[in-house]
């Protein structure tokens, strides 16, 4: 049975200085301040650079904003056919659009949600290892720099951040009060918002399940809410269970992510842990190159959670443990067959990997060494965050909408190599208030063979000159040709039926006009 976290950090507390410790409503209010202080600061870390001109919204972001403004149903029903994830996020989306689509307000709820996680991460430390662990568990959370980034993308990855800490919380309460029902039906909640967020969760969730087994065995006042709240949450889930089989199906035949080796599970590790490392710091007035050394952080990160999990090994910290270790492994072993092992992916094995962090931040008797760790991980973070606001940069859609819309004639063709990367386009291209375009993809316009993804073939070939017949010039956008025309086939197309081409290249995206 798990202490309730006033009497273990009473008890710590007089073990530790042997006097008497203050009364419980200052202490609440002094770490209540506290955390409301790191919510400013993290809410204030993510709006800054939320909307910068090298930080546009992506295709993925307007892939959400194209599917939040369809009707709620048929929403759905685009993403059970298409789209590789559950639909909670876009229908959220959809009535946050209601009030306008600036990519600022496309994106505040990301911030919003992120900012809300803090709170929700300091509590859970508290409950389990006392208030200076909630204190720097919320600090680890508030200046993470990947869980900052995420908090500035127009997707469900902050949402599932929320979700994984809201049911690590509820698990907590349940396990160590099975009576209260509020606790169970948090944990049910908390676990459906995670499979209707995003489809990888169901991993975390199937390691909680395993992990309230395993307490059951000592616990057998936990196993009726157990069953009943797990019973629930089947029933509950059962509707998409058709849809998850059948986009995964599609992502068992063809996806973009590749096989991880050594160095990209490193990489991966790395981010998770600290994304954005300096690739170089000042020492004495010169810069000193350490971007190679970028892997190596992850050995303190790893002592400091092995520290964490040994400090508090007889309480919950062991289901940090889980939420980190569990569902990595079950990613990493599925990536054998299906490669699937990606930052965004697993990001939510960051709550587990901050907590016990923060633990083994907090395990030093001494509060001053606690310090210290907290600080030298803390500057690591302000770094990486001055290098992410520094150097991150997304896709220039903004860029190619606005040269188009300048330069455009009304009645103009423009061709996309790959159908989905219409909508980000599209998107910018109608606030510059462009002149009207004949748009088409290729291979095929946007989803017709009911594929997100659809590559180009040699049979696609004809498709350029029918399309083509009847212009004397046209405008062509090349983005993710890597994947979506492996085999460059759209180029060698159009300069077989047109005499000059104009290339600009706005980062990874080349844009190009054609003239017969």
């Amino acid at each position: 049975m798990w202490k309730p976290d006033l009497a273990v950090e009473r008890l710590e507390s007089v073990q530790r200085v042997g006097r008497p410790i203050q009364s419980p409503h200052l202490a609440w209010t002094v770490d209540s301040w506290g955390v409301l202080l790191l919510i400013l600061l993290g809410l204030a870390v993510r709006l800054r650079g939320l909307v910068v001109p090298a930080r546009g919204l992506w295709i993925d972001e307007a892939f959400s904003v194209w599917l939040a403004e369809l009707p709620p149903l048929q929403a759905v029903q685009v993403i059970a056919s298409i789209d590789q994830h559950p639909p909670l996020y876009a229908l959220l989306l959809h009535l946050w659009l209601t009030v306008g689509d600036d990519p600022w307000w496309v994106r505040l709820p990301s911030v919003l949600v992120g900012t809300a996680t803090i709170p929700v991460a300091a509590r859970l430390a508290r409950t389990v290892a006392g208030r200076r662990a909630g204190l720097i568990a919320g600090a680890l959370f508030a200046f993470s720099p990947v869980l900052v980034r995420y908090a500035q993308e127009a997707r469900m990855y902050a949402l599932v951040v929320l979700g994984t800490a809201l049911m690590a919380l509820f698990l907590v309460r349940a396990v160590d009060q099975p009576e209260r029902r509020d606790c169970w039906l948090g944990l049910g909640l908390s676990a459906l918002l995670l499979l209707y967020t995003h489809n990888i969760t169901l991993f975390l969730v199937l390691s909680a399940a395993v992990f309230l087994l395993w307490r059951a065995g000592s616990q057998p006042r936990i196993r009726r809410p157990m069953l009943v709240t797990t019973g629930g949450v089947m029933l509950a889930w059962l509707p998409w269970v058709p849809a998850l089989v059948h986009q995964s199906a599609g992502v068992i035949q063809r996806f973009w992510i590749t096989m991880p080796g050594p160095a990209e599970i490193a990489d991966t590790l790395r981010d998770l842990v600290d994304a954005f490392p300096p690739t170089a710091v000042s020492i004495a007035g010169l810069s000193v190159p350490v971007g190679r050394l970028g892997p190596f952080l992850l050995l303190p990160f790893a002592l400091l959670a092995l520290a964490g999990e040994r400090r508090w090994r007889r309480r919950p910290a062991g289901f940090f443990l889980v939420i980190f270790a569990g569902p990595l492994l079950m990613d990493l072993g599925l990536s054998l067959w299906r490669p699937i092992f990606e930052e965004r992916v697993l990001l939510y094995t960051v709550v587990g990997i901050l907590l016990l962090v923060a633990l083994g931040i907090a395990a030093p008797r001494r509060g001053i060494w606690s310090g210290i760790l907290l600080g030298a991980v803390l500057a690591l973070y302000l770094g990486s965050l001055e290098t992410y606001n520094r150097e991150f940069a997304k896709e220039r859609w903004q860029d190619v909408a606005a040269y188009v819309a300048g330069h455009a004639q009304a009645g103009d063709l423009i061709l996309f190599n790959a159908t989905w990367t219409q909508l980000p386009f599209d998107y910018y291209y109608r606030r510059d208030q462009g002149p009207w375009l004949v748009e088409h993809g290729l291979p095929v316009d946007l989803f017709d063979r009911g594929l997100l993804e659809p590559p180009m073939l040699e049979s696609d070939v004809p498709t350029v000159a029918r399309l083509t017949a009847s212009v004397d010039h046209a405008w062509l956008i090349l983005s993710h040709d890597w994947y979506n025309d492996p085999r460059h086939l759209i180029r060698p197309a159009m300069r077989a039926l047109f005499q000059r081409e104009e290339v600009h290249e706005f980062g990874n995206i080349l844009l190009i006009r054609y003239q017969r």
